[in-house]
Order: structure tokens, then sequence, then C-alpha cells
């Protein structure tokens, strides 16, 4: 693969890779049947933090029926890049 072909194609697969990453959201399901998408940031035995829209909200444990993570690794880490292949 020449260079200038190489200089086009790896933006664009780190870019289409990164979209996965910032398109996952995690869910809040509660019992009142709203669904919430967002981000788990943290929690408690009573509480659990998620980031909607970028603004920090503050869900009751008792009040949700489920959390679920989207991103394999819930908290917010990022899972390792994926590794680009080499031309042959």
């Amino acid at each position: 693969m020449n260079v200038s072909i190489r200089r086009m194609v790896l933006p664009a697969v780190v870019g289409i890779l990164s979209l996965g990453v910032f398109a996952q959201a995690d869910i809040l399901e509660m019992k009142d049947g709203r669904i919430v998408e967002g981000r788990y940031i943290g929690g408690s035995r009573l509480h659990v933090r998620f980031l909607v829209n970028g603004q920090r909200q503050l869900f009751r444990v008792d009040e949700i029926d489920a959390l679920i993570f989207e991103n394999e690794n819930p908290g917010g880490s990022v899972a390792p890049a994926a590794r680009i292949p080499q031309p042959i």
C-alpha cells in the first residue's frame, strides 16, 4: 500500500473504531417504564449516578428495574484499541 493511501485509510479506520466507543450507551430501565440512556459513572447501595446528555443525574436504586451495560467495561473505562491490520 503506498504512503498516500495509508495516510487516508488509517485516519478513516481510527475514526470508525472510535465511533463505536462513543455510540454505545448504558441503559437504565425504570420501574415506572421510563428508559434512560446515558453512561454509568458510579453508585452506592442507595443511588446510581448516570451521565445523561452531559449532565450528571442521580437515580434511587429502589426505582430502577434494570441497569444494562452496553460497554463491556462499566464505569467509564474504555476497551483496548483494536489492532489495525497491516498490508500484505
